[in-house]
């Protein structure tokens, strides 16, 4: 596989957008609200009920974007749309503890990419890329 730099961050940031979206989607039709109702108690209050979507909201996003990296080669929906993926700096495959370091970054993003872009050596990896030891590169091509 041929050497690679790493990706833009118009791409990267493309494709976070196009994740976000499908997440969206995915919280529009997926049908938790109507599974709470029939499984609740009717005592059961709307706040309470809404308290429980924004709960499960928090673990669908995490969920989406760690274990589609970890398993599905390194990629999102977004990153595959935009043929990008995230891979291990040492060649070998995307391991759960990459894929998860790698997400906690979203939590700090502007954090994130600012260290990274100031200590990373291409300046197009963000911090928490660094500690794990991953890039995000176009499909098809290796670091180093």
């Amino acid at each position: 596989m041929p050497s690679a730099t790493t990706a833009s961050w118009t791409d990267r940031l493309v494709g976070i957008i196009i994740d976000l979206i499908v997440l969206w989607l995915l919280r529009q039709v997926l049908p938790f609200t109507v599974f709470y109702y029939k499984l609740l108690p009717a005592d059961f209050t709307s706040r309470s009920l809404e308290v429980l979507a924004s709960a499960e909201t928090w673990l669908l996003a995490p969920a989406y974007f760690i274990l589609l990296r970890a398993y599905w080669n390194g990629q999102t929906l977004g990153k595959r749309v935009l043929g990008l993926k995230t891979v291990s700096a040492d060649g070998s495959p995307l391991k759960l503890w990459q894929a998860f370091m790698d997400c906690l970054g979203y939590l700090i993003w502007p954090v994130d990419v600012l260290i990274g872009v100031l200590f990373s050596e291409d300046a197009h990896q963000r911090m928490t890329q660094i500690f794990a030891g991953t890039a995000v590169v176009k499909a098809g091509e290796t670091i180093g």
